[in-house]
């Protein structure tokens, strides 16, 4: 997709979002393939089923952004970046491996030694009768020691060779270019068998899986990504969104957002989505804190100032409520029709404040 259709294809969505028209809006998100048929079921069965609340629009809204969003980025890659990207992290990987090498050699260093020791407890048994029960105890110590040691290096992830770490980043490259979703999950899979910990490829495969509706599986890869690299900041956040938006774990979503916000203390999008799950959990308080801290990296996220409006109208707020409402009508005046219909507002539907605002 081109920049051009990419900026005409959101002139469209916009069009759709703006008329609340959900399902030629889910006809055209099938159309580009940015959600399989269960994705758009799920969502479809909320209008037909009448089970369109005060946060579906909003929803739609985030969702539909999101999308538009990892498109763009896309476009927006370079060849020559992912290259440097991509060499940049083979020499973090070959580090790591370094370090993990040098980690297995000490650990065998201390396993030698503990043979060794247990070889003297044993000869000082043969010698000393009369302290075996002494001595037992010390080497029954030492054993233990050593079935921990063993299970240390157990629980080590398999170290992949350096002609498994350069087949794996090709199986990752690879996957990119690949045309279907299940061709590119197989290539992911092959570069998961040469670096069982390779991280990139756990996340790259769950952003697949969730794309095509698999969530409870992408939500496993995200979690194999972040045990191989715990400062995994977007696949805490990309957790978080499935559980919120799809899966209905709105408590869960609120410890995912907010690791990935310790991890990158300026990101927008995990204030967002924590703003929306502590919203939807009737948290409002809580939800106008993360709204207010997105507005400080942008002050006319129209996403945030309406979820403020709303927990300010669901307090029974009216002033903060009306003065949010009209910040985010002023920026798009489309949000008077929206807000005619939302029930967060029914209690000021004949308010004559609320009505010049609106008409």
């Amino acid at each position: 997709m081109t920049e051009n259709e990419l900026t005409s294809l959101q002139k469209k969505l916009q069009q759709l979002l703006d008329k609340q028209n959900y399902a030629d809006l889910f006809k055209v998100l099938a159309k580009y393939n940015f959600f399989k048929g269960h994705e758009l079921s799920q969502l479809q069965n909320a209008v037909i089923g009448g089970h369109i609340d005060q946060f579906f629009h909003q929803r739609v809204v985030i969702f539909v952004h999101k999308c538009l969003d990892e498109e763009r980025e896309k476009l927006n890659v370079q060849l020559d970046e992912t290259i440097l990207r991509k060499e940049q992290t083979i020499q973090e990987q070959e580090r790591k491996l370094k370090n993990l090498l040098q980690q297995v050699g000490e650990q065998e260093g201390k396993l030698k030694t503990l043979q060794q020791q247990i070889r003297e407890a044993e000869g000082k048994l043969a010698s000393l009768p009369a302290q075996i029960g002494k001595e037992k105890s010390t080497l029954e110590s030492l054993q233990q020691r050593i079935r921990e040691a063993e299970g240390k290096l157990a629980s080590l992830p398999a170290q992949a060779s350096p002609a498994q770490e350069t087949e794996a980043q090709m199986w990752l490259y690879k996957a990119e270019a690949l045309p279907t979703d299940s061709d590119k999950i197989l290539a992911y899979d092959k570069a998961i068998e040469c670096k069982p910990d390779f991280a990139e490829a756990y996340y790259e495969r769950g952003m697949v899986e969730q794309k095509i509706g698999k969530y409870h599986d992408a939500v496993t890869d995200f979690s194999k990504a972040i045990k191989y690299q715990p400062d995994f900041a977007e696949a805490y956040y990309q957790k978080g969104c499935i559980k919120s938006i799809f899966l209905s774990q709105y408590q869960e979503s609120l410890a995912d957002f907010t690791q990935a916000i310790l991890l990158i203390p300026n990101y927008k999008g995990a204030y967002l989505g924590r703003g929306l799950a502590k919203q939807t959990l009737k948290m409002y308080q809580e939800a106008i804190t993360d709204y207010k801290q997105c507005l400080q990296f942008n002050k006319t996220d129209y996403n945030a100032l309406y979820g403020i409006a709303l927990c300010y109208s669901m307090l029974q707020d009216k002033q903060n409520a009306l003065q949010y409402l009209a910040e985010v009508i002023q920026i798009d005046s489309n949000y008077k029709e929206v807000s005619k219909k939302n029930e967060a507002f029914e209690w000021l539907w004949e308010d004559a404040d609320f009505k010049r605002l609106v008409e």
